[in-house]
């Protein structure tokens, strides 16, 4: 499994910088932006559970286009109603960061809304 070079997940240093491994041989993501997030709670049509683990895989809404991205968890588990500061990181870099800002709100989905959030800093690379 992996590249010539031993990069494990095909991915090596040198040809993406944006991914690196971890001591612990996760594979690790640097963010593009931080958003502050709430996830919804399910009386407001949102999750029945909470969010947790390495990361959490949705589609980011802005302005009604939908970006793949990746939440940035790190274990963290994020309760329904919180809201958190989170970093996130886009299959498509040079597609997302031309259409997001400082104080942009986004919206995450799961076949339905299950969040709100806005961006607080885009991440220079």
């Amino acid at each position: 499994m992996g590249d010539p070079d031993g990069s494990p997940f095909g991915v090596s240093a040198e040809r993406d910088e944006s991914l690196a491994i971890a001591t612990s041989g996760f594979l690790t993501m640097k963010p593009d932006v931080i958003i502050n997030v709430r996830f919804l709670t399910p009386a407001e049509g949102g999750r029945n559970t909470a969010v947790e683990g390495q990361f959490y895989a949705c589609p980011l809404f802005v302005d009604s286009e939908g970006l793949d991205c990746r939440l940035l968890l790190e274990g963290r588990r994020l309760e329904l109603g919180s809201t958190y500061e989170v970093p996130v990181k886009f299959l498509y870099r040079e597609l997302a960061l031309p259409k997001l800002a400082v104080g942009k709100d986004v919206l995450l989905w799961e076949g339905r809304n299950v969040a709100k959030g806005r961006v607080v800093k885009i991440v220079d690379e």
